[in-house]
């Protein structure tokens, strides 16, 4: 218990630390951008600058330039002396790669000897590339390890939800979404999740109001982009298309 505390309080310093930093810039891209033209071979920095690129919520998702520019920035990292960073394995998903192969670098990372926090984040993301691949089994043994040692985990609790919507047990999907979404309450990712499996549950109301509060959190073209594609592979959902409609008609400049 002693042991799980200072992992706690290590977090807690670590997390305000990066929001004292953040607090200073725009976004997480102008920090890292900064930290790498002050410090060219800074590998760290050169992958999280790629992590960023390839995430930023102001951004359609779909678009391949997005991409292509973190998997600059993960080159370049490579070329600052590191390892080759996952997120190289993540960006070529989409070209030739494989969800198992993003999920096998993750897993290779959380197997080293980097510090135990370190270890933990990889298997959060080696859970997520295992869910997306179908293997809910694979993903539900990351979360368990994960939650074992960080029980208030978001990243992992939110892999847990993902995998228990797709075993179909819908009732678990929507605890495991709760809490991620009660972990941190300005994360959209619990919502759209949650949304998703009261799709599935045929709940339309729930469902309205997740989606609602996704955008609400991220109300970004790639938040949008996502809720079209689940309203046409819904055959045109009425709930969903009004969420879109109302979102459009107050983010014209989306």
């Amino acid at each position: 218990e002693i042991r799980l505390s200072l992992v706690g309080s290590e977090m807690c310093i670590r997390d305000r630390r990066t929001a004292a930093r953040l607090a200073a810039y725009a976004g997480p891209l102008a920090l890292y951008t900064a930290a790498t033209s002050a410090n060219p071979g800074d590998f760290e920095s050169w992958v999280a600058l790629g992590h960023a690129t390839k995430e930023d919520p102001t951004k359609d998702d779909n678009d391949t330039d997005l991409y292509r520019e973190s998997l600059r920035f993960y080159n370049r990292a490579v070329e600052a002396g590191g390892e080759k960073p996952c997120g190289i394995a993540e960006v070529m998903t989409l070209y030739l790669g494989s969800n198992l192969d993003a999920a096998a670098c993750w897993e290779r990372r959380a197997g080293s000897d980097r510090p135990a926090a370190a270890r933990l984040e990889a298997r959060v993301r080696a859970a997520k590339w295992r869910n997306l691949a179908g293997d809910t089994a694979g993903a539900a043994a990351h979360v368990d390890a994960v939650l074992a040692a960080r029980p208030h985990d978001c990243g992992a609790l939110l892999e847990l939800g993902n995998a228990r919507r797709r075993r179909r047990d819908g009732a678990g999907a929507a605890a495991a979404y709760g809490a991620a979404a009660a972990c941190d309450p300005t994360w959209d990712a619990p919502h759209l999740n949650w949304g998703i499996l009261e799709i599935d549950r045929e709940n339309r109301d729930a469902a309205y109001g997740h989606f609602r509060d996704q955008l609400a959190l991220q109300p970004n073209r790639g938040s949008l982009r996502r809720l079209k594609i689940l309203r046409d592979v819904n055959e045109g959902d009425p709930t969903i298309a009004k969420i879109v409609a109302d979102f459009e008609a107050r983010h014209a400049e989306l």
